[in-house]
């Protein structure tokens, strides 16, 4: 449960990362995009322009030429379309025809924005550095995000895996030996886990069936008549110190999960030799 919990935790964070990051990367350049209609749109110099260009009849030659007053940053060239990012560091009005459609840049400086007549003076006060976020280091905390995550869940699968290679013996065994003694629930837990155990060998449905209802559905089971009345006469032992209210002490706990254990090995035992008559 907690390494769900665990994973989940690192699942959402990933996803938050990559929002963050994908958010960043549209608010660092403007884009304008469409089908280039008749359109204006004011940018400032260095800012990068990302167009989309819906021409069938063009090269990317010839889309290349129309924006030979920019830097191309980036041209991609897809079915139909292409998607080009343009940026330039002269301001002006620049006039892009592509076919019968026109796009109007405008590129404005900051500085033409200013209103101002006297003239700029400087200073020699040290300004302080502005908040940076190093986004590389944020790409490299979501990528260790991911491998940790897939590790985890690796290491379940693995886990699994080797679970499943256990036979249902070693199974029971592996669980009866880490149950607590001293916990109040522990014969409830050890009777639970011997059903299970006889499940797993013989495909029969006995929990949540009474210890009278689960010996009568043994005995229909061949394979278990030799052991069927020591099995009802521990179920029994079991129910007295569950329902009794007397206090059971660790020695009278230990003997009772040695009969458990001892009958689980002739149980095993019979179950293989079974197997091994039917596959010859």
């Amino acid at each position: 449960m907690k390494a769900k919990r665990v994973q989940y935790l690192l699942t959402a964070v990933l996803i938050l990362v990559l929002f963050l990051t994908i958010l960043v990367y549209i608010n660092l350049g403007t884009s304008s995009d469409g089908n280039l209609t008749h359109a204006s749109r004011r940018v400032y110099i260095g800012d990068i322009i990302t167009l989309e260009i819906e021409a069938e009849h063009l090269s990317s030659a010839d889309v290349r030429a129309q924006f030979s007053d920019f830097e191309v940053v980036e041209l991609i060239e897809e079915p139909g379309r292409f998607v080009i990012a343009v940026r330039t560091f002269a301001p002006g009005e620049y006039r892009v025809l592509l076919a019968d459609k026109e796009v109007v840049i405008n590129v404005g400086s900051t500085l033409e924005d200013i209103e101002r007549d006297e003239v700029f003076e400087g200073s020699s006060q040290i300004l302080k550095p502005g908040f940076f976020l190093p986004w590389h280091l944020l790409c490299y905390a979501a990528a260790g995000v991911f491998i940790l995550s897939g590790a985890i869940v690796l290491f379940k699968a693995i886990l699994s895996r080797r679970k499943k290679q256990l036979t249902p013996y070693q199974v029971f065994l592996k669980a009866a030996e880490a149950l607590p003694m001293e916990s109040g629930s522990y014969f409830v837990d050890l009777t639970l886990l011997f059903k299970q155990y006889l499940e797993s060998l013989y495909h029969t449905r006995i929990i949540g069936k009474t210890s009278t209802e689960i010996v009568g559905e043994l005995g229909r089971l061949q394979a278990l008549t030799a052991v069927l009345p020591e099995i009802e006469q521990w179920l029994a032992e079991c129910d007295q110190f569950k329902f009794s209210g007397v206090r059971v002490g660790r020695e009278q706990k230990q003997e009772h999960y040695q009969k458990l254990i001892e009958l689980a090995v002739r149980i095993d035992k019979q179950s293989s030799a079974v197997q091994e008559e039917g596959a010859g």
